[in-house]
């Protein structure tokens, strides 16, 4: 479930740097505020640990996280390269950058 949940958390704060609101038609495809594209998201990572070698014993299917989506949405909107307050959060935080 954490793994998801950082999955969420990259995704929602690495498509901030992608212009957005009708200026490029090609982008609204990355907008994860759409159920279309969480779905997808959702639907790839399960795919993806279903195909695990050895496959595990126990493992659940993974859901989109409101929660964890509108926190991370809340961070990213403030544009920060930093960690935000573990007490502000319920999930690991890993930060990422390329140029």
């Amino acid at each position: 479930m954490a793994s998801f949940q950082v999955m969420l958390f990259l995704f929602a704060l690495l498509h901030q740097s992608l212009p957005t609101e009708g200026k490029d038609p090609a982008f609204t495809a990355l907008l994860t505020n759409q159920p279309q594209i969480q779905r997808e998201i959702v639907n790839k990572h399960n795919e993806l640990r279903r195909s695990v070698n050895p496959t595990a014993s126990n493992m659940l299917k993974m859901e989109w996280s409101i929660a964890a989506s509108g926190n991370s949405q809340k961070w990213a909107n403030k544009c920060i390269l930093e960690h935000s307050n573990s007490q502000d959060r319920k999930i690991s935080m890993y930060l990422y950058m390329a140029t």
